[in-house]
């Protein structure tokens, strides 16, 4: 599904106006440029975050004109709800989007993705349909440092007030460090976004079904 039908899906299922997400996607592509250097150090700090083909610069990046555009790929819809969920000054979007996605566990990898990295963990539940029905919270405090995945038990099917079972905990560097007090946390609930997961999913069926059925015209016809 292209990225722009996708933002009006999310207007629709976070009850915002659809220019909030336009103006996200103008900051968090503009910083992908600029903060390349920023990405690369964290990369190379270890288990870095799968961005894609195109690289974290081009993440947000399209062919312009009719059938341009991109893709909602698992690692552009985890990178752009990061973003949403930083809930902070524009200007800052981009830089604190990149901070948490590379925000890490404290011990083990996520005991449901077996990611260590934020970004990697919620790209993997946002790709795994199994996963993502059994999310049942994803929040941010990008002041305090720290994301977390909940889930719910296996075969619970999550709705609104469903107790997380399995809560994977993510920290910045920042988070050792921040003065007590109190911080928000921003939240999104995976069940509003339902039914535009399944659209996703089903959209990114079609080639593969479209692939198939050309492959079989192309066989030959054996003759007895």
């Amino acid at each position: 599904m292209r990225f722009t039908e996708v933002e009006a899906h999310l207007a629709v299922a976070l009850r915002e106006p659809l220019a909030e997400f336009t103006e996200l996607l103008r900051a968090l592509r503009e910083g992908s440029t600029e903060l390349a250097d920023m990405e690369r150090t964290l990369a190379a700090e270890g288990d870095h975050v799968d961005w894609g083909e195109g690289g974290f610069t081009n993440l947000l990046r399209g062919k312009p004109g009719p059938g341009g555009g991109f893709e909602a790929s698992p690692p552009v819809l985890s990178y752009y709800l990061t973003g949403y969920l930083c809930d902070c000054p524009r200007r800052e979007t981009a830089k604190r989007a990149l901070e948490m996605t590379f925000a890490v566990t404290r011990g083990q990898a996520c005991s449901k993705t077996k990611k260590k990295r934020f970004g990697s963990a919620l790209a993997a539940t946002l790709a795994d349909p199994s996963l993502f029905a059994q999310c049942v919270d994803v929040g941010v405090s990008s002041d305090l440092g720290m994301a977390y995945l909940d889930f719910a038990s296996a075969g619970e099917e999550p709705g609104p007030g469903t107790l997380p079972q399995i809560r994977s905990l993510f920290a910045t560097p920042a988070y050792d460090f921040a003065p007590s007090g109190s911080y928000s946390v921003r939240h999104l609930y995976p069940f509003m976004l339902r039914p535009l997961m399944s659209l996703i999913q089903t959209e990114a069926a079609r080639p593969e079904r479209a692939g198939n059925a050309r492959a079989r015209k192309r066989q030959p016809v054996s003759h007895a």
